[in-house]
């Protein structure tokens, strides 16, 4: 590589950017009167308006996904991972906004079903293991923890490296 030129830093004219100013400035006010309507519609449902009734009245459509678990993968249901997170931390009827890419996702939570962790079911058995796993490694961390600061252990790093 070669250095030809070097141009100084500069403030570029307001017409070399009008046109990106312009986008900018349209797609922030989009932002903007998409959250306020979003947050109306969301207004109208706490005072008791069916969402589907709230939505259909504003020309837009109501999607019901199918239930939703920690688990669940967001990006397959067309849900957001914030909204995912709300919705767990939401009770049974509360009404939740959230940004997404191209304008906002208003949801209600409708239903909550509680899982019966007696129940042998693969998701129960899945998640018994991973905390029996996640609960050995951590003993065994923190008893190696103590271990090296009762007894001073060191580790000479390249002779570990040289042996594989």
């Amino acid at each position: 590589m070669r250095v030809k030129d070097v141009i100084e830093a500069r403030q570029r004219p307001l017409d070399e950017v009008r046109e990106q100013v312009a986008q900018r400035w349209r797609a922030a006010e989009r932002h903007r009167m998409a959250e306020a309507k979003a947050k109306a519609l969301a207004e109208q449902v706490r005072g008791g308006t069916a969402l589907s009734a709230a939505a259909g009245t504003a020309g837009l459509t109501v999607e019901t996904p199918p239930a939703v678990r920690r688990s669940t993968n967001a990006s397959d249901m067309n849900l957001p991972p914030a909204l995912v997170a709300k919705v767990f931390a939401a009770r049974q009827g509360d009404v939740l906004v959230e940004a997404l890419p191209g304008g906002y996702a208003i949801a209600q939570l409708t239903k909550i079903e509680k899982v019966d962790p007696a129940a042998e079911s693969a998701e129960v058995a899945g998640v018994r293991d991973q905390l029996n796993q996640g609960m050995a490694a951590d003993i065994r961390a923190q008893y190696l923890q103590a271990l090296r600061a009762r007894y001073g252990v060191t580790i000479n790093q390249t002779v570990v490296q040289s042996l594989f």
